[in-house]
């Protein structure tokens, strides 16, 4: 349930953002003590401008959200996108 939520929240925050979410992926919980940590991995495109709003957007989140990883190039072809790779997490204490 906790995946799905955050697979959800990440989803409609890209969205809002402007952002092409291509792939969309949950990890493994980790769980470390009484915390558990919940990874999605997303692939997006979009402008540099969309990303950050993206990444803002994360940060800010009503939920406890961290970008724990972001890859990013763009070809150098006139008004390609910049394409991404963000690992998006949540920790939870039951």
């Amino acid at each position: 349930e906790e995946t799905s939520k955050l697979l959800s929240t990440v989803a409609d925050l890209a969205k809002a953002a402007g952002v092409t979410a291509v792939n969309l992926k949950p990890r493994p919980a980790e769980t470390s003590g009484l915390a558990k940590r919940y990874q999605v991995d997303i692939e997006t495109e979009s402008t540099l401008e969309m990303l950050t709003r993206f990444v803002y957007s994360i940060e800010q989140s009503a939920q406890p959200l961290t970008v724990d990883r972001l890859d990013a190039k763009q070809e150098e072809k006139p008004a390609a996108p910049l394409k991404c790779t963000l690992r998006i997490s949540r920790i939870a204490i039951p």
